[in-house]
């Protein structure tokens, strides 16, 4: 028991570091697709405590010609249980609509060594090799419709996945920003509800737990706004808090309703 205990507490925190540098990446991506989004593209390396990548943004990849890109190349992770986690999860990731990124195409250009390339067999990129490359390069398309949340059992590492984190903002200043954002905010819930009152009920639709992406969408809100109002409905005793996130600066943050 004690050794089954141990197994599951190393494959959960496995799991978390797993989720983190997803989140830090996307949120990365999409300030790097910000600067260098148009014709001309651009490049930059991103470096954490988990994987060092290149990233090139381009629109003329063999496969998807005309269709905006993240290319990774170089790609290097210094973990190997936590690399293979990050690639389990990163279709599914991409494949969201939640991390706000334009780029339709993730490209794994000529990933480095045969541990990457078993890892993205099985998985939905497709495998292509332009003209003159000897290498191969693994590419996926997302869908061009939204697409709803998979209901799919994700490999050991990759199990506590269930959000992308879109920034984080210091504390002192989501909480600066938070009655401005719900002043802008209360026009948009649905047929005139304030925002505190579409996010409850959001939460209450969903029927189980939820981040504040999945209630976002449905409270039209934004991701950090959801989970800015669902901790002051925990706070009134109406929702539960389901992990340790800060909502207030965190929209992976998750919550479900109370039982009436």
């Amino acid at each position: 028991m004690e050794v089954q205990r141990f197994y599951d507490l190393a494959i959960m925190s496995a799991g978390l570091r797993v989720r983190d540098e997803l989140s830090q990446f996307f949120f990365w991506l999409r300030e790097f697709e910000t600067r260098v989004r148009g014709v001309g593209g651009g490049a930059r390396w991103y470096t954490s405590s988990g994987l060092q990548a290149r990233v090139h943004y381009s629109w003329f990849e063999a496969a998807v010609a005309g269709a905006p890109a993240l290319c990774i190349s170089n790609l290097q992770f210094f973990g190997a249980d936590e690399g293979q986690g990050f690639m389990a999860a990163l279709p599914e990731w991409f494949s969201s609509d939640h991390h706000a990124l334009e780029a339709e195409v993730l490209v794994i250009r000529h990933p480095c060594g045969a541990t990457v390339c078993q890892w993205l067999a099985p998985s939905p990129f497709e495998r292509i090799r332009a003209p003159g490359e000897v290498d191969h390069s693994w590419y996926l398309k997302r869908p061009c419709g939204p697409v709803e949340e998979p209901a799919v059992c994700l490999p050991p590492y990759a199990a506590a996945l269930t959000g992308i984190w879109l920034g984080r903002v210091g504390a002192s200043n989501a909480l600066d920003e938070s009655k401005e954002e719900e002043r802008q905010v209360t026009s948009k819930g649905t047929f005139g509800i304030s925002s505190r009152d579409a996010v409850l009920s959001a939460l209450r639709n969903s029927k189980g737990p939820a981040d504040g992406f999945i209630v976002a969408r449905a409270a039209k809100v934004s991701p950090l706004q959801a989970t800015r109002a669902m901790e002051k409905l925990v706070v009134e005793g109406l929702l539960v808090k389901k992990d340790a996130l800060d909502g207030f600066s965190d929209p992976s943050a998750t919550f479900e309703a109370m039982r009436p």
